[in-house]
């Protein structure tokens, strides 16, 4: 928000809160391009919702990345996003849920919803899931459902986004409900699951094949 940085500021101030990345990966003689950031969390901010704003604009770089936005310049200098003719995969810590929370939900509804996206696990039949969010108990009202939250808030900010080139198997979050024995690996020794035991976040994971 130009009312809040100065224009000094604005001046040096990046997009990426930390960074926007490309690897690409040769697996079985294909190229996979890895798309990975992690986006500033859309809160600790006042009324003008810089980290709210920012959240989204680095959701929207994703999304113009992929569509290959005349604006891009890579730090090797390329100007253009990803080979589209290859295979990718989004994934990260987007900090941004598309019901709940204090994000701008454009952002990773333009994502979610792109068509390059593979629908079914963004937002269809194999979005991943857990068993043990359910027993999660959090403090504030949420709509959006228990077993595909990632984030022990109740949030969905986790995220594995392959590309419609790829053919989806199966799909999770690692949180182990009540009665799995590898639960312990997200508790403490007195068997509270916190964040310090294990992490905040909960790992996200998609089987996939490629076709040739």
């Amino acid at each position: 928000p130009t009312q809040y940085y100065s224009p000094q500021a604005q001046s040096v101030l990046p997009l990426s809160s930390k960074n926007h990345v490309c690897v690409p990966i040769e697996y079985d003689e294909q190229i996979i391009n890895i798309l990975c950031c992690h986006p500033t969390p859309p809160v600790f901010d006042g009324e003008e919702r810089r980290n709210a704003k920012r959240n989204h604009d680095e959701l929207r770089l994703l999304v113009d990345i992929i569509d290959g936005a005349d604006y891009l310049v890579s730090d090797q200098g390329q100007t253009s996003g990803i080979n589209l003719q290859q295979p990718f995969v989004v994934m990260g810590d987007l900090n941004a849920d598309p019901i709940d929370g204090d994000g701008i939900k454009a952002g990773i509804d333009a994502l979610l919803n792109h068509p390059l996206i593979e629908k079914s696990v963004a937002t269809g039949a194999k979005v991943p899931a857990s068993l043990g969010g359910k027993y999660k108990r959090v403090y504030q009202k949420r709509n959006g459902k228990p077993d595909i939250w990632t984030h022990v808030s109740g949030l969905r900010l986790d995220y594995v986004l392959p590309s419609t080139h790829c053919h989806i198997q199966n799909s999770g979050v690692f949180w182990p409900d009540k009665k799995d024995p590898k639960r312990v690996w997200i508790t403490n020794h007195s068997g509270k699951e916190t964040s310090a035991a294990y992490s905040d976040h909960r790992l996200v994971w998609v089987d996939v094949t490629i076709s040739k």
